[in-house]
């Protein structure tokens, strides 16, 4: 992404995952907004499907499961209220937050969203389903083990911890790997392992 993203011309970059599905509107919209707000990262809510097949003919009323909400500091140290990788980005503000960080463990666009909205940047999470999100048990995070999974949800906390007093970065970590700790023991999120059906929703 970050070698794409390098080649971009444009004045905005459209950011998608394998398994993202663009609605029809999705360019138009982002594009709208964009052009409406003069914000520096767009987001917007999804709908979940699972199969092989092309994205589901019924449109939700509404999102499902996943519904982030936008740039609620506070909140995101502990949940992303931020939004999804399948995200548009000023282009100049991409480059000036230097892309997403290299070490690949996941979350990086959790991390990414995180840092921009700390430095100051304007997100715009729009409250519209824009695209539908594929579920797999062949998702990479679904094939993480444990450790992985952690390192991956406790990543998000570097934006908050940087440039702070040693004292104060043990205590945001403490209180975010404790959330995290207690979600795996719940067998929360990605932990449960079940399959969800979200077709007939």
């Amino acid at each position: 992404r970050n070698a794409a993203a390098s080649a971009a011309s444009g004045e905005y970059i459209l950011l998608m995952d394998d398994d993202n599905v663009a609605r029809p509107q999705e360019v138009e919209t982002l594009g709208s907004v964009a052009k409406a707000t003069g914000a520096d990262v767009f987001t917007a809510q999804q709908q979940p499907f699972v199969g092989s097949a092309g994205a589901p003919r019924h449109v939700a009323e509404r999102p499902i499961g996943f519904l982030p909400t936008g740039a609620n500091i506070a909140l995101g140290l502990y949940e992303n209220c931020f939004g999804d990788l399948n995200m548009m980005v000023a282009t100049k503000t991409w480059h000036a937050l230097c892309g997403f960080p290299t070490d690949r463990c996941g979350c990086e666009d959790y991390e990414f969203l995180a840092r921009a909205v700390l430095k100051g940047y304007k997100l715009e999470c729009i409250p519209e389903i824009l695209f539908y999100y594929r579920v797999s048990d062949n998702q990479l995070a679904r094939r993480y083990d444990e450790a992985s999974l952690y390192r991956s949800f406790v990543r998000p906390i570097r934006p908050y911890i940087h440039g702070l007093p040693r004292e104060l970065q043990a205590a945001f970590s403490f209180a975010v790997t404790s959330r995290r700790h207690a979600e795996r023991m719940a067998g929360h999120g990605y932990w449960h392992r079940e399959d969800v059906e979200f077709n007939s929703l």
